[in-house]
């Protein structure tokens, strides 16, 4: 796809470049437009020279021209360039760009908060006015709306900035590059410290930003005074104010309060624009953010990324970042008291400072890094190019869409009625190819009606002492919940059936079996409990024992686990209608939790034949191998492959295979669906157990 990432201010770039490189990464072509009062100077450096830079002359204040000229002229550009996607980052750009691409009809505007414009500290009707305007703009004229931080995203959700909740992405911030930002020892700082005359033993107090009133400066040399009366201390102001900042008048005020008092004065020093952050980092002592309002501060995660002990205000963005004063502390806005009472506790204290270091790096590593960041509108993108690119749907496969978003589950198989899904056993030479070098029923229709069992489905099999148990679910006649039976065998031709094994007051299907040490796990869907339970065999195979709910709070389907390089990860598919077009990623570091979800989650969105799970991961030539459901024709409309190329705690990213791996027939016991595959390595080849039904 084609997208213009707009920015009236060069520096939103800066935070920006992670995010080109991984839709640069994905096939797409990423166009920066700005100001760009450098002649591209600053956006080179920020993104290097792999991008194109467009110049877009529009104001960064509210004036007649900017809602007029300014806005027909965007919309002329827009049409021009004919881009596919427009991303809009800052308050004014997200007004004037969501009204031109809707004169240029432009398909998909993602409009990204860095922080909402109005406030808790806003006079109440100017913040009801831009509540008021964001609603329409966000309903109307937005796609989809990503938030910074999880206060901005509730808010979103609860007032309605959507009209299909789904489409309000929250991220933890833009994401911080841990390979820079990182602790880099003393003696790095050192040379900083030297450059500018500051002893060794003095404390330093650093702040990174815009030296505009709103980024607390006042407050900060205010309460940095009182602390330079107590002990030799230093304060380094890193930023500058461009010349059309509309606030020029704090760096005034700053020197009128600095002419007071000279010695106070002398150690304060304006550093600017930095290009060595992490090296100042190095040297700093204590970090400072006294800040009116935020979204998601980069400066704040930064000096927390390199170890250092931070102070901000508490506001949204700062507090979520810090953990409510886990990694930091946090003061009221605007109260230069309580900020100086704050820099003397830290000063004083060493270990503390120590303490809230290593709190503030950890949170960092947890949550905060690129991959993090990023991870989430990357997987945006994938949907909005699924969507795109997904031929337009039959009549009738629009029909039967309409109908799982509207009819309840249980009412659509009543409806439906029950088809008679089989079991088979299929010896191949490739698991993941389409010939089957044999095929055989575990259950021929007879055995099905001697059983009394309406269908079996699902199969998942462990072999053990050189017997295959076959657990898969099944239905009786008359019946709609399914329960989990299971089978064995010898020579994986003649089966006995051996009863049910677990049966729950509520639907049981898909027996997910993981074997784990000396233990035998099933991880049964039971999507209508919104939960996912993990049992666990007290008497092999007969009978089974809840162990825990691992997750709650979805419904969630197919769940499937994967152990993989000492982390466990847990597919799952989670549309709420059961549009089956959603694949949620979790991690945990023990099958028992606790279970967080993946930084790329959801890894799948609005592709019907790549979500829902079709049986487990499987180890196949070097590689892993997800199989997922075709339900874009219909429910079991066959097989799919994915070759999943990268996976780690933070990364995630697969491939499609070329072709279907399980397809109906059209003829016999699987003619009309199959929709599951678990595959076992024997002596000749691949033995998999499949499902259909004609």
């Amino acid at each position: 796809m084609r997208i213009c990432q707009l920015s009236h201010v060069e520096t939103a770039f800066n935070f920006l470049a992670p995010l080109f490189d991984a839709l640069d990464e994905d096939g797409h072509d990423v166009v920066a437009a700005s100001n760009m009062d450098h002649d591209g100077v600053v956006l080179r450096q920020y993104l290097g020279s792999g991008f194109d830079f467009h110049q877009v002359k529009v104001s960064r204040t509210i004036t007649v021209r900017a809602f007029t000229t300014e806005i027909v002229e965007l919309a002329r550009y827009l049409s021009r360039e004919k881009f596919d996607v427009l991303h809009l980052h800052g308050p004014l750009a997200a007004v004037q760009g969501r009204l031109a691409a809707r004169l240029a009809r432009v398909p998909v505007v993602v409009n990204h908060a860095h922080g909402f414009y109005f406030h808790e500290g806003m006079r109440p009707l100017p913040r009801a006015v831009h509540v008021a305007m964001e609603r329409l703009l966000g309903r109307f004229l937005t796609d989809y709306t990503i938030t910074v931080n999880e206060e901005d995203r509730q808010f979103a959700l609860h007032n309605g900035f959507a009209a299909d909740p789904a489409h309000v992405i929250g991220t933890p911030g833009v994401g911080i590059d841990a390979r820079r930002f990182r602790p880099l020892g003393r003696d790095v700082g050192a040379r900083v410290r030297r450059e500018w005359g500051v002893p060794d033993e003095d404390l330093v107090v650093t702040f990174v930003g815009r030296l505009v009133t709103e980024k607390g400066i006042l407050e900060l040399a205010s309460a940095f005074a009182e602390l330079a009366n107590d002990q030799p201390a230093w304060l380094w102001l890193v930023g500058d104010v461009s010349p059309t900042e509309r606030d020029q008048a704090a760096l005034h005020r700053l020197d009128d309060l600095q002419r007071r008092d000279p010695a106070v004065a002398r150690r304060t020093i304006r550093l600017g624009q930095r290009w060595d952050v992490p090296e100042v980092l190095a040297a700093t002592d204590i970090f400072v953010l006294p800040s009116y309002r935020e979204g998601m501060p980069v400066s704040l995660l930064e000096a927390m990324a390199c170890g250092v002990p931070v102070i901000a205000t508490d506001v949204r963005g700062c507090r979520e970042a810090i953990a409510g004063g886990e990694g930091g502390e946090l003061v009221p806005v605007r109260d230069a008291a309580a900020l100086a009472e704050a820099l003397r506790k830290l000063a004083a204290d060493p270990d503390e400072r120590r303490r809230l270091g290593a709190a503030g790096l950890a949170r960092v590593e947890d949550r905060y890094t690129t991959t993090h960041g990023v991870a989430p509108v990357v997987g945006l993108y994938r949907r909005i190019a699924a969507s795109r690119s997904a031929p337009a749907p039959h009549r009738t496969s629009r029909l039967r869409q309409l109908s799982r978003r509207v009819l309840p589950a249980a009412v659509r198989r009543r409806l439906a009625g029950c088809p008679r899904w089989q079991i088979a056993v299929q010896h191949v030479t490739d698991p993941a190819g389409w010939a089957a070098d044999r095929t055989d029923l575990v259950f021929p229709e007879s055995e099905l009606d001697d059983l009394g069992l309406q269908f079996v489905a699902d199969p998942f099999a462990v072999q053990r002492d050189g017997v295959w148990h076959l657990f898969f679910e099944q239905v009786r006649k008359g019946e709609t919940r399914g329960e989990i039976a299971t089978a064995w065998s010898r020579d994986l031709v003649n089966w006995t059936y051996a009863g049910v094994v677990l049966a729950e007051p509520f639907h049981l299907s898909y027996p997910h079996l993981v074997v784990l040490g000396g233990d035998t796990y099933m991880i049964p869907e039971v999507s209508e409990t919104a939960s996912v339970r993990l049992y666990r065999a007290a008497a092999f195979p007969e009978r089974w024992e809840l162990a825990d709910v691992i997750l709650e709070g979805h419904a969630f389907k197919d769940s499937t686990l994967l152990e993989h390089d000492g982390s466990y990860y847990l597919f799952t598919e989670t549309s709420v209608r059961h549009t089956h077009d959603e694949l949620r990623l979790f991690v945990a570091a023990d099958v028992r939790g606790p279970w967080t979800e993946h930084p790329a989650s959801p890894v799948v969105a609005g592709a019907v034949d790549a979500a829902r799970p079709a049986g487990r991961v499987h180890r196949i030539g070097g590689r892993l191998l997800r199989f997922s459901q075709c339900c874009g024709q219909r429910y079991g409309g066959g097989v799919e492959g994915h070759v999943i190329d990268r996976l780690s705690r933070t990364e995630f990213r697969e491939s499609p295979l070329p072709r279907r791996v399980l397809r109906p027939t059209g003829a016999g016991w699987n003619a009309r669906a199959s929709h599951h595959i678990d595959a076992h390595r024997v002596d000749d080849g691949w033995i998999r157990f499949v499902d259909g039904h004609r």
